[in-house]
């Protein structure tokens, strides 16, 4: 073979190659489209769901039968069905999911009539909640979908549980399954986003937090992650019902009734300003729903009945000399300290790695004897000891109420003489920090010299 040959028959061959890569990219492309096209139609039928019109054109569409034909038979098991409907226990759905149960029909169309009947479905109840807020748009999209949890989304079914319509939730329930109890929506009366239970529990409307609560599901919506970690609808219930009232300590039970241990007693350090008004709890304070019923004893043994505890009682447990600090008693301090047995090196795990004097740093509001007294007993080791977070309890203190300002109490003032005397020191990197913020904080304001900069908006 000539080397003329040669390389003509070498560009064939590499042009063979790249027709047949290019082949394999579209069989590629076109099985991916089929892959994909299920999860293209349902957004595309979602979107126009609301308008029966638009949803009965996009079915007789060519588009979605060819796609239909393409993709094949499909043979409908009651698994399948299920995980097209949800738990959805309508009549009519009941009756749609017997009549199909084991045929062979495409996806798509089947994904279509589903749309439709459950769309026929609601309706009626949609036409009613859109003329009762004529202002407030949204369309309908299914649970399970991935702008299932957007803001704004299944505002009627929301709307239903803040004022108390019973019967128009469970509706809703029979046409879209429990999942709907997840979607989040506006909540007039607070002006913002929350789920139906948080709704409902709001509106104190117990025989929807009690139907709600019986979901089997309903645990996904028991944190509220907008308000921060740790703060469930146990905590909202406490902060926002009436706790002296009858319907106030009925839904308080039910939500224990129906709750884990685990979430009885999840720890937050969210706080309003109810909280502060009507409890010892104090901004910045770890806490409990236990903790925040220590004014209505009805409600503590209601909290006690299903497990519930304090944040003392979690984080402390049996520590004598922990307990003394969180109560300030100084009396039992005294008493505790005079014991050489007493290791003050020890830390609390479930409290960031606490030792006494983070405690008595963090805690203390009506005395600095405490402080006094631990910073006598302990070594250099202990009083600049770090907890899990790499804070001494110099740090812990500037950090509980940033005593760099002249906003400081005296008492804090005077912990801080005592800490830095007995050698105390403070993490370098975090007093960078706290000075930059103030930095920021007080440019404008004259009364902190330090920090003021008449000319900052021009920097």
């Amino acid at each position: 073979m000539t080397s003329v040959a040669f390389e003509s028959a070498k560009r064939h061959a590499a042009m063979n190659v790249k027709k047949s890569e290019e082949m394999l990219q579209q069989y590629q492309g076109i099985n991916m489209l089929k892959k994909v096209a299920p999860v293209l139609f349902v957004n595309i039928i979602e979107y126009t769901a609301y308008d029966a019109n638009a949803l009965k054109t996009l079915i007789l569409t060519s588009v979605v039968k060819q796609f239909a034909s393409a993709m094949g038979p499909f043979e409908w098991d009651q698994s399948k069905l299920d995980k097209l409907f949800g738990i959805a226990d309508h009549g009519q759905i009941v009756s749609f999911k017997s009549n199909n149960l084991n045929s062979v029909k495409p996806y798509l169309k089947m994904l279509c009539d589903a749309m439709f009947l459950r769309f026929k479905l609601i309706q009626p109840m949609m036409k009613k909640y859109q003329i009762e807020n004529a202002a407030l748009k949204w369309p309908i999209n299914a649970p399970g979908s991935s702008t299932e949890n957007e803001p704004g989304l299944f505002q009627p079914f929301v709307i239903a549980c803040e004022k108390g319509r019973l019967r128009d939730v469970k509706h809703f329930v029979s046409i879209f399954g429990e999942s709907i109890i997840h979607t989040i929506g506006y909540l007039q009366k607070m002006r913002i986003d929350g789920s139906g239970l948080y709704a409902a529990i709001l509106g104190e409307h117990y025989y929807i937090v009690k139907y709600l609560m019986k979901c089997d599901s309903i645990e996904k919506s028991f944190f509220l992650e907008d308000e921060g970690e740790g703060y469930t609808v146990l905590h909202h219930a406490m902060t926002e019902v009436n706790l002296e009232g009858l319907r106030g300590k009925k839904i308080v039970k039910i939500l224990c009734k129906n709750m884990h241990v685990s979430f009885i007693n999840a720890i937050t350090d969210v706080i309003t300003d109810r909280q502060i008004d009507g409890t010892s709890i104090l901004p910045g304070m770890r806490h409990t729903a236990l903790d925040l019923a220590e004014d209505y004893d009805d409600v503590e043994d209601i909290i006690r009945r299903y497990g519930g505890k304090t944040y003392q009682e979690l984080a402390i447990g049996q520590n004598e000399l922990f307990n003394a600090i969180w109560n300030e008693d100084v009396k039992k301090c005294k008493e505790l300290l005079g014991n050489n047995s007493i290791d003050l090196s020890s830390v609390c795990k479930e409290h960031f790695n606490y030792n006494a004097l983070h405690f008595a740093a963090k805690f203390n509001y009506e005395t600095t004897e405490i402080v006094e007294l631990l910073c006598e007993k302990m070594d250099l080791s202990m009083i600049n000891q770090r907890n899990s977070g790499s804070m001494t309890p110099l740090d812990i203190l500037i950090e509980r109420n940033d005593i760099w300002s002249w906003e400081a109490s005296d008492l804090e003032i005077g912990m801080r003489k005592i800490l830095e005397e007995n050698g105390g020191i403070e993490d370098p990197a975090y007093a960078k920090i706290v000075e930059e913020r103030n930095a920021r904080r007080y440019k404008d304001d004259e009364r902190y010299p330090q920090y003021y900069d008449p000319n900052w908006y021009l920097r």
